[in-house]
């Protein structure tokens, strides 16, 4: 039986329902200059490091005011950068679907800590999923010289369901499957639509392999 263009998945009221994602997204000015300037990446690196000084020994007294600024800087690049990482996961990646659960921000474990100094150190923002005893974690992650990476994790009683082998040109994974360095560089606009492809291609790797040790079961 053949049915009506209106009612097809392509029609005109269909499409006009479907939400329009951006190409591209700005980084923030403050986190592109950690990453493209080498003395804003070793100043802000000094002003957030965990074990220094409350004030270091060679700041003079006409020179406070300066350091305060500084400091207030450093804390925005690491807030914004925190900011950043989240706008990508939510531009870029899909949560996994039921039955599969997600915890809460707070409840995630350790290495997947949301606080924005856990993120500052690791460069990367995670959310974890669960399914009985099978765990995921998606990832996007950001350096000055991988650019913007998604990465991908998948394991089962505490052991990793990838082998040696993933998609092409993405990195040989030990645990997390990374996509290639170098793909969605740092720039004043982050490729959208690049990242997206990108994580689509993980997370149909990911399933591929849980459905394989599934049916291994």
């Amino acid at each position: 039986m053949l049915t009506s263009a209106a009612s097809g998945p392509l029609s005109g009221a269909n499409r006009m329902s479907e939400p329009v994602r951006r190409s591209s997204m700005p980084m923030p000015a403050s986190v592109l200059s950690y990453f493209t300037d080498k003395p804003t990446e070793m100043a802000t690196d000094l002003l957030l490091a965990k074990k220094r000084p409350s004030v270091p020994e060679d700041v003079a007294w006409n020179e406070i005011r300066a350091f305060y600024k500084a400091s207030l800087a450093a804390e925005q690049v690491k807030a914004e950068h925190a900011i950043f990482l989240n706008e990508l996961w939510e531009e870029a990646c899909e949560p996994m679907a039921s039955p599969w659960t997600s915890s809460e921000p707070h409840q995630q474990t350790e290495d997947c800590a949301t606080d924005i100094r856990s993120i500052w150190d690791e460069s990367c923002f995670t959310r974890e999923f669960f399914n009985g005893d099978y765990g995921c974690e998606i990832v996007t992650c950001v350096g000055r010289d991988e650019g913007v990476q998604v990465g991908y994790g998948l394991w089962h009683d505490g052991e990793s369901l990838f082998e040696n082998d993933s998609p092409a040109g993405w990195e040989s994974p030990e645990e997390m499957l990374w996509s290639p360095e170098g793909a969605v560089p740092v720039a004043e606009k982050i490729d959208l639509r690049k990242l997206r492809e990108l994580a689509e291609e993980g997370r149909a790797f990911m399933l591929d392999a849980l459905r394989k040790h599934e049916r291994g079961i």
